[in-house]
This record gives C-alpha cells, sequence and structure tokens, in this order.
C-alpha cells in the first residue's frame, strides 16, 4: 500500500482581487480579478478565469460559508431563465463569452446542438436572452452524428480555456459517449467556435460508453484542469491532465487511484465542481436521471480530492428536483452572498437556484502557530447568532479528522476570542480549519490554515488513532532524511499480517497509514517501521 503525502510544496493560486465568481465545471471570475498559478512550466495567468476555489477575501471579515438555496421553478418570478422551450434534455454551462462581465449560457440538447442565451441584464440583475443565427457563436455546430440528414444524439457542453490563450473553448459530451473540441478561434469578446480535428482534441478516442457529461476543474493543485465526465450508467470518470495549461494531456484514471471510485448515482450522472463551503478546494454535485442531486464534499484537499457523500439536511440541496435529468452548473449571478445553480431537464427547461448563504457566524481572523510538537489555534469572531460551538479538524492524510471541540458564545453580538491547543502534530506542513456548528444542526467550514512542525530527530512515528481500533486505524511517520523503509504489521507471535510499505520515503515530509483489521482476530498487534537509520513499532489493540 503506497502511503498518502499529507502535503505538497507546490505553490497556491495567488490572489489579486476581490472575489467575483463561481461557475462551470471549471470556474471563472469576474473581469475586475486577475489570478496566478504555478504549473509544471511556471507560472500560468488566468485574466478572467480562476480555478473553482471561494476563497476569503483579502481583508475584512474571513466569513463561514454554509450556503441555503432557494428553489425557483421555471416561469416564476426571480427565475431569470426564458420557459416554453421547444429543445429538450438541457445541459448548461455558464461563462462570461462577450467579455461584459456576467455570465451567459450556453446549452446542449437532445438534437446535439448548443443554444446560447446571451445575458442582456448584468452581473448582479441577469436576464437572458435567446439568440440564433449568426448571433448565436454555436450555430450550426453539432455534437452529434448524421443520420438521414439529421443530427443525433445529446449535446453536453463545458466552457474552459484548454489552450490557455484567454478565451473559452467547448468541450461536448456526446451519446456515443466520446467528446468534441470546438476551439475559440476569436477571443475573449468575439468568440468564433470551429470544430477542433482530432489531432487537436486531448480526449479523441476516449469514450465513457455513452451520454458523456464533462465537467473542469484542478483536482491536484497543478495548475491545470483535470476532467470528470458522468455517462448513462451513474458512474464518474476521472481524466488527469498530465500535460499542462496550454497543452493538456488526459490519463483516465481508475479504481481506488481516482478520488471519484466508487461514486454512482444510478444513472444518467452529470458532475459539476464547486467549491461549495469556502474551503479552497472543490466539492462535486451531481445530477441524475430522477432530477435529484447528490453532494459529496471533498475531505481532502487542493493537491489530493477525496470526495464523502453529505446526505439528508447536511446536503444543502436535500428536497429538490428538477424533474428529470437534473444538470447542473455554477455561478454567482446576482454578484451577492455566493455561487448559485441552474439545472437543465429533461424537458428543456431552467431550474434556478438562488444561494441565500446566511453567516450566522462572522470570523475575523484565524490563525495557527506552533511550538515543538504543540500547534495552537487562535480566532475571533464578531458576532454569531445560534452558534453551538466549533469542531476542530486537522488533515490526516488525505481526510480531516476530528481533535477536538470548543463552545460557542449561542447568540452574541459581541467580539469573542477562542483557542485550542493539540500536541497531536506530527514534523511536516499541517493544516487545521474549523467546522461551525449551529444549535440545528447547520454547520459551515472555515478555510483552512497551515502550519510547519520541525522534525527533532531522525524520525517521528505518531501515535496509532484509535487505539483500540475496529476495524480501521491510522498513523503518520515523517523521517528526517529520504530513504528506503518497510512498515508492516505483525501478530504477537512475530508473523507478519500484512506489508504497508516497501520502498523510499522522502525527508521532512509526513506521511499517512492505514490499516484495516477487518479480517483479523481481535487481540494485539505490533506496527514496525524499520529504515536505514532508525527502527520504531507501536502496540494497538483490535477489538471486536
Amino acid at each position: 500500500m503506497r502511503p498518502n503525502q499529507l502535503l505538497s510544496s507546490r505553490s497556491r493560486l495567488v490572489r489579486v482581487a476581490s472575489l467575483g465568481a463561481i461557475s462551470l465545471g471549471l470556474s471563472l471570475l469576474m473581469v475586475s480579478v486577475s489570478m496566478a498559478t504555478v504549473g509544471p512550466n511556471g507560472p500560468v495567468h488566468h485574466p478572467r478565469y480562476g480555478w473553482m476555489r471561494q476563497v476569503a477575501p483579502a481583508s475584512g471579515a474571513l466569513l463561514f460559508s454554509a450556503p441555503a438555496f432557494t428553489e425557483i421553478a421555471p416561469g416564476n418570478g426571480g427565475n431569470p431563465f426564458l420557459t416554453g422551450n421547444p429543445e429538450t434534455f438541457s445541459t448548461p454551462a455558464l461563462g462570461d463569452l462577450d467579455n461584459d462581465g456576467d455570465f451567459d449560457l450556453v446549452a446542449g440538447e437532445e438534437m446535439s446542438g448548443f443554444l446560447y442565451f446571451e445575458n442582456t441584464g448584468d452581473n448582479a440583475n441577469p436576464s437572458y436572452t435567446q439568440q440564433s443565427g449568426g448571433a448565436n457563436p454555436f450555430d450550426g455546430l453539432s455534437a452529434g452524428k448524421f443520420v438521414s440528414s439529421l443530427s443525433t444524439g445529446k449535446s453536453a457542453p463545458a466552457l474552459v480555456d484548454i489552450d490557455n490563450d484567454g478565451d473559452l473553448d467547448l468541450l461536448s459530451g456526446r451519446e456515443d459517449g466520446q467528446f468534441l473540441l470546438f476551439e475559440n478561434v476569436g477571443d475573449a469578446s468575439n468568440p468564433s467556435f470551429v470544430e477542433a480535428a482530432s489531432l487537436d482534441n486531448p480526449l479523441d478516442g476516449e469514450d465513457n460508453g455513452s451520454r458523456s457529461t464533462p465537467a473542469f476543474g484542478d483536482l491536484d493543485g497543478d495548475g491545470d484542469f483535470d476532467l470528470v465526465a458522468g455517462d448513462l450508467s451513474g458512474a464518474l470518470f476521472f481524466y488527469d491532465n498530465t500535460g499542462t495549461a496550454a497543452a493538456a494531456v488526459f490519463t483516465l484514471v481508475s479504481g481506488v487511484s481516482s478520488p471519484f471510485d466508487g461514486i454512482d448515482v444510478g444513472d444518467h450522472s452529470k458532475p459539476a465542481l464547486v467549491d461549495l463551503d469556502n474551503d479552497g478546494d472543490l466539492d462535486l454535485v451531481v445530477g441524475e436521471d430522477t432530477g435529484v442531486f447528490f453532494y459529496y464534499e471533498n475531505t481532502g484537499d487542493v493537491n489530493a480530492a477525496a470526495f464523502s457523500a453529505v446526505v439528508g439536511a447536511s446536503n444543502p440541496f436535500d428536497g429538490f428536483d428538477a424533474v428529470s435529468k437534473s444538470a447542473p452548473a455554477f455561478a454567482d449571478l446576482d454578484n451577492a452572498t455566493g455561487v448559485d445553480m441552474v439545472s437543465g431537464n429533461t424537458n428543456g427547461d431552467y431550474y434556478y437556484y438562488e444561494n441565500a448563504d446566511p453567516l450566522p457566524v462572522e470570523l475575523t481572523s484565524f490563525s495557527a502557530v506552533s511550538n515543538g510538537s504543540q500547534v495552537t489555534l487562535s480566532w475571533t469572531t464578531a458576532s454569531e447568532t445560534n452558534n453551538a460551538g466549533f469542531e476542530i479538524q486537522q488533515r490526516v492524510g488525505r481526510r480531516f479528522e476530528v481533535v477536538g471541540w470548543v463552545e460557542g458564545a449561542g447568540t452574541s453580538n459581541e467580539a469573542r476570542t477562542y483557542s485550542f491547543s493539540t500536541s497531536r502534530a506530527v514534523p511536516g506542513r499541517q493544516a487545521f480549519r474549523l467546522r461551525q456548528v449551529d444549535f440545528d444542526g447547520a454547520f459551515a467550514f472555515s478555510s483552512t490554515r497551515e502550519v510547519s512542525v520541525a522534525l527533532g530527530g531522525a524520525f517521528h512515528m505518531g501515535d496509532v488513532f484509535p487505539n483500540p481500533f475496529n476495524p480501521e486505524a491510522s498513523f503518520t511517520l515523517t523521517v528526517a532524511q529520504t530513504q528506503n523503509v518497510t512498515v508492516a504489521v505483525y501478530d504477537m507471535q512475530g508473523r507478519m499480517i500484512t506489508l504497508l510499505h516497501s520502498g523510499s520515503l522522502e525527508g521532512e515530509q509526513p506521511y499517512a497509514f492505514r490499516m484495516n483489521g477487518g479480517d483479523w482476530a481481535s487481540g494485539k498487534y505490533i506496527i514496525r517501521a524499520v529504515g536505514e537509520r532508525f527502527e520504531s513499532s507501536r502496540i494497538v489493540t483490535l477489538l471486536k
């Protein structure tokens, strides 16, 4: 089993202006935002587009983000999208296609064409007008096959700057499970799309089986867009971009190496990536055949995504129903408190989900400081409403685990200061966040804070947690110098039960190991780590 490296040294997104809006299966920021990332071949600039991250403003309150959506059906007041569309199987994507600072909409449909709805309002008061003929930059394009002079097959567009030239291109899924790329040969203000040649389509030849539905986002923190695609079966396919932001190369990743492994929503999966909990990484929302929405929180981080299902009242889309074959897309359409959602459906309608984004706790500061192996978190709130308290979470491997709890002030209009200390911090870069919980069970996350913890010797082997355990437990190991290390579990008679790792570990990097005793007998076991310059062991107890 390969260990999970907890943190990467790659640079993060650089924020130089206020948050604009998040959209698509990638994210877009308004034209007043300039973003920069560091990719494998140096800086990659995105004057109009950024990754799908909602981070705290550079100054002022560091607000918890807990989205609360209101469903506005087609034809009802407050829904800016047209009703009575003759085309069926609407599959929307949002992006600023004319560089006027607001979000326009392009939609796939039953007969494989692309509908274009220009936002003739503005970024605070959207109003959509369908354009046709020469006013539709997608006029005449098709993602389908031609049978008896008719184009058939359902188009499913995603907007992405695939060649890093500063304008939006379009990648479409199609009925046969393949992907077509339409390159923007115009510019950011005057788009003009042509179907790319097979050699220029980085997804040429890829086949998801039937009804592919792509979405883009940077899931591994390397500064380029990766891709997740749904299909008729309800599963999700992950394509890692092993190329660059300007020259994408997509590699299908399957099994446990895929962060979407095991996710299946039934039929007609349609994914969207968006940072819903304001923790700096991309979460997942999936539409499906019956019209509901599945929500999966990213419990990993920007470098290593890991998705966990959120159900019931904790799912901000719980109880919503877009009738059939929901197809979500995200953007801050009203320039208000957070990202809104629009969904297509079988009938060709567009359901609008406005984000009221209530913020019961206003967080004005949050810091993490280390002293030896101890880390102290400090934070201040300006006001609180219905606040039961704060769950302290620390990243262990690809997931966050609970390490403590601090009671809140309930309802208060006065500034409050809190702190929490933990000695469960292993050497290396460590990450913490707060999960603010209301008395009614509603919750929201803070942004993440990272801190360096020094390594005091040749190695550090953390405590096994939990201990006793059943059936899973985890621990961390950090070595001062790069070396070959063997980590294994033995019974009390010295017989190896399982080999967790055999190979090189990089110095000064914490690694997380997880073991599963589901097939073991209850009793005591020894975890032994042997390196070139050290040897250490821990005794654990399995209680079934």
